[in-house]
């Protein structure tokens, strides 16, 4: 394989180049961040969704994990207050249509910033799905704390940890969104980061 050619398939399947060439043992580089930049991920669903590869969202969490109810002095860095958004986007290579996993890095529920980071992506994924666009309904999936922290530090591909959707939706998004518990931190996610909510009704350039 040439460096050109790992150069294309790692971005198909957003893969560090290096990894498919044999020269580092981590499969990624690191996630995609939107750590205090909540609109780089709106902007790329904006793109996957105007151009129809978005396959579907996933929201990972940690197994038997109550977000509500976190063990007393979790730390921000501590797997178990983790949540992570995978997009499933769509490629075409060659005659073939193709699927890869886009890993984005996983943010401390435990933090009130980052709840709202996340918390601004699953409401704009909500009024994406009440308009109709197709893939935007995310689906909740649980996987075990060390599989978080080896997707988070790198050392395994989404795609490995996520197989065949060998987690079935343990947990709806949805109900999570609309618990009586939410309307706190929802209030605070518009007030900080409700901007998206231009992007929807089209007065903000969808091209980024």
């Amino acid at each position: 394989m040439t460096t050109v050619q790992a150069g294309r398939l790692g971005t198909w399947l957003e893969a560090d180049p290096e990894y498919l060439l044999g020269q580092t043992h981590k499969p990624v580089r690191h996630p995609m961040l939107y750590h205090n930049a909540p609109q780089e991920l709106w902007r790329a669903l904006f793109q996957a969704v105007h151009a129809g590869t978005l396959g579907g969202v996933l929201i990972l969490k940690c197994h038997q994990i109550n977000l509500d109810r976190l063990p007393l002095g979790i730390s921000n860095d501590d797997p178990r207050s983790m949540l992570a958004v995978v997009l499933t986007l769509k490629h075409t290579v060659g005659s073939y249509m193709v699927e890869g996993w886009q890993l984005w890095q996983p943010e401390p529920w435990s933090y009130p910033k980052s709840r709202a980071h996340v918390l601004s992506v699953l409401l704009l994924l909500q009024a994406l799905d009440r308009l109709r666009h197709p893939g935007c309904y995310p689906r909740g999936l649980e996987l075990s704390a060390k599989e978080m922290k080896a997707v988070s530090d790198g050392t395994q591909h989404v795609s490995s940890v996520l197989g065949n959707y060998r987690w079935l939706p343990k947990w709806d998004v949805e109900t999570f969104l609309n618990l009586p518990a939410r309307r706190q931190d929802i209030a605070a996610s518009l007030k900080d980061y409700g901007d998206w909510r231009a992007w929807v009704t089209g007065t903000h350039s969808r091209e980024g």
